[in-house]
């Protein structure tokens, strides 16, 4: 663990304690993507990126934007998904409306990887299955058809 990491998780220990002040110091943590977390959380989020960095696609936080992929080349598309929960039938639908565009894409699981599952919701603000276009949450079945064949095409592709 990085000494940022460290003193990360001693802050935390400082916003954990209980009380209005303490209260208020979390809710601004919430809202900020929690910078500040235990040191066990912070650790679990080190072993994801280590994990998820040894993956084809790049971690969602840190990838380019949809609109820069290069001449011939798709910007990387990523649906996450979980085998168990409410939203399982919407996977299927998802694929479709993808494999109608012609978008190449790759699923990952996140059932045994609940650094994954964190990461995803904070990421896209949503449970999955949830769709990433080159790091960027664009979300679920919905919103891949408000953004319409030629609109996904055009994100996935470039101009």
């Amino acid at each position: 663990m990085s000494l940022i990491d460290r003193v990360r998780g001693k802050a935390w220990a400082v916003l954990d304690r209980p009380g209005k002040l303490g209260e208020v110091a979390r809710s601004v943590n919430d809202a900020l993507g929690r910078p500040l977390a235990s040191e066990e959380e912070l650790a679990d989020r080190a072993r994801f990126a280590q994990r998820y960095q040894g993956a084809a696609a790049p971690p969602p936080a840190a990838a380019a934007p949809a609109t820069a992929a290069s001449a011939g080349e798709p910007a990387p598309v990523v649906v996450y998904t979980l085998a168990e929960g409410k939203r399982r039938s919407e996977l299927p639908k998802i694929q479709q409306l993808l494999d109608d565009a012609g978008v190449p894409y790759r699923v990952m699981a996140m059932d045994d990887d609940p650094a994954a599952q964190a990461a995803v919701r904070r990421d896209a603000n949503m449970k999955p299955p949830v769709v990433f276009i080159a790091g960027d949450p664009v979300g679920g079945r919905e919103a891949l058809v408000n953004l319409g064949r030629d609109g996904l095409r055009k994100r996935v592709f470039g101009a």
